[in-house]
């Protein structure tokens, strides 16, 4: 296999693993930290932290929404030794079925991924993650009810 097939398989792996609730592989495709900016999508400040910490929060996240599907697509990977910039194309839905969401149950965002890797052990790791959102619909605020039972969760 070669490195750009290896990365593009990581970087597939990383929504496949997400939506499907594999937390133990999904772990496994960060470098120990990581470096993670939403702040095109939620604003704040870009965060530096620990892949546990980070899976951990997904964790409880992610299975609050009915489903979420993340899209990613067209991958341009650059390498240089033991280090790669990937870009991607995203789409991510976001539903949660309930009786009085009805009508307003999905939530997409669309733009592009960024991300760095590095080579560690002999396999490619996610140091790195942004989002450049670029377009959103339907209802945030099933993210917001999201992160209200996710921050319930222990």
């Amino acid at each position: 296999m070669s490195t750009t097939e290896e990365i593009t398989r990581v970087l597939n792996a990383f929504g496949l693993h997400t939506d499907t609730h594999r937390w133990d592989k999904l772990l496994a495709l960060f470098a120990p930290e990581v470096t993670v900016d939403y702040t095109s999508l939620f604003g704040g400040s870009v965060q530096a932290t620990r892949a546990a910490d980070l899976v951990a929060a997904w964790k409880k996240l992610i299975p609050q929404f009915t489903c979420a599907q993340h899209l990613i697509t067209n991958h341009l990977i650059d390498v240089d030794g033991d280090s790669a910039f990937a870009e991607t194309q995203v789409a991510a839905l976001h539903t949660m079925v309930e009786p009085a969401l009805a009508g307003k149950d999905a939530w997409t965002v669309g733009g592009r991924y960024e991300f760095k890797l590095r080579k560690l052990g002999g396999a490619w790791k996610i140091e790195a993650v942004k989002l450049i959102a670029t377009r959103q619909s339907g209802n945030f605020g099933i993210m917001k009810i999201a992160q209200e039972r996710a921050a319930a969760v222990r």
